[in-house]
């Protein structure tokens, strides 16, 4: 199984825009000791639903397909994270970890699948880590929701 880091860049509170400006990315593994140990990946998010309407006497529907394209879903992308160290510090860089990007709009690259998703935030941090220590050696794996708010997004990292 190969497990990589998270690159993440980290951006500030408040309205999302597609301008927003991020610090500089940092990697799960160097900055936290984290690894991804599971990370879905979605090609085309769901479409959100098309205007149309259904005439009784005509088949089919009638339906609008705008030149812009159909627009997508916001989405859950659900991260699992391994965390092996010998420094016994498990629960510091964990909380760490979260407390650096909880509350703020991300751009979060996945160096597996080579996908990039912007308008990120937090959504939910995994309530019941599962943390064993033995001889000085930490194992925590944990997962991260995110909500990806603009998926169609991409960017060569």
């Amino acid at each position: 199984m190969i497990y990589l880091p998270l690159y993440i860049k980290v951006g500030k509170a408040g309205a999302y825009s597609k301008s927003m400006e991020y610090e500089d990315p940092f990697d799960t593994k160097d900055s936290y000791g984290l690894w991804a140990q599971h990370v879905p990946f979605t090609i085309l998010p769901k479409t959100k639903g098309l205007i149309s309407q259904t005439w009784k006497d005509e088949d089919g529907d009638d339906v609008f397909l705008s030149e812009a394209g159909a627009k997508c879903e916001a989405y859950d992308w659900k991260v699992d994270f391994v965390y092996l160290e010998n420094d016994g510090m498990a629960h510091v860089r964990i909380a760490d970890f979260v407390n650096r990007i909880r509350g703020k709009w991300l751009r979060v690259h996945d160096s597996y699948s080579k996908t990039t998703r912007d308008g990120v935030y937090v959504s939910e941090f995994d309530q019941e880590p599962k943390i064993k220590r033995r001889d000085g050696r930490d194992l925590a794996i944990f997962s991260v929701t995110f909500r990806v708010n603009n998926p169609n997004f991409e960017e060569v990292f």
